[in-house]
């Protein structure tokens, strides 16, 4: 979300989007930005739990990771997040 709010204080795109597994955060997140942008430059902001939305993106930041398990290995926690970023990015 940080970096979300620095992209748009900054007046650095036309449109933001946001991509989430959880709908209902992602919601939330929307309206935070939405609200701030208010007050700001003119931003399109878009939340999907589709990737398909950032198609033709120029800039894509993800920050997506798994938690590492207490007694999990890194070795382990490595294998879980590539296989979540081979889903993210296929």
């Amino acid at each position: 979300m940080a970096i979300a709010q620095t992209i748009l204080t900054q007046d650095l795109v036309d449109q933001l989007t946001l991509v989430d597994a959880l709908p209902a955060k992602l919601h939330g997140k929307m309206l935070d930005l939405q609200h701030a942008a208010a007050f700001l430059p003119r931003t399109k902001i878009l939340a999907s739990t589709d990737y398909s939305i950032t198609a033709g993106s120029d800039l894509c930041i993800i920050t997506a990771g798994a938690r590492q398990i207490l007694g999990e290995s890194r070795l382990n926690l490595l294998q879980r997040n590539v296989s979540l970023f081979r889903q993210i990015i296929p």
